[in-house]
């Protein structure tokens, strides 16, 4: 619901080179989202026509708007990670750090919140690392 049935998809697509690019485009999305949420100016990042998950955010709900972002990108994260195909793990991890450069950790809260929500991705990383 945050990115977007077409998004989702696209990550579940029997083909590597759509799932890929969904990844590419899922980074781009949710780096916009996250500026727009922290209240920064991502320049162009309304100009290509598609709408931002955080578009309109204003005062408290960005704090929760950043959270949804997070949540969501996390859970893709963790099952994305586990790709056969190189090509779309390697994606995934450039998700993840564009989502990690981009995501307010400031309080122990945040940290802890962000572990929790990280610890299934890490997981994920780490089993495919065991496989190899």
């Amino acid at each position: 619901q945050v990115f977007g049935m077409e998004l989702v998809g696209c990550l579940f697509s029997r083909n590597w080179n759509i799932r890929e690019m969904a990844l590419r485009r899922l980074s781009h999305d949710v780096s916009g989202a996250l500026l727009l949420a922290n209240g920064e100016s991502t320049g162009n990042s309304g100009s290509n026509g598609r709408s931002s998950p955080s578009a309109g955010a204003s005062g408290s709900s960005q704090t929760s708007i950043s959270g949804d972002v997070v949540e969501a990108c996390c859970n893709v994260l963790s099952m994305v990670c586990a790709d056969p195909v190189y090509k779309v793990y390697v994606a995934a991890l450039k998700t993840l750090r564009a989502m990690l450069v981009y995501t307010p950790c400031h309080s122990l809260a945040e940290r802890i919140k962000l572990q929790r929500l990280l610890r299934p991705v890490v997981d994920t990383i780490l089993v495919k690392c065991a496989d190899a």
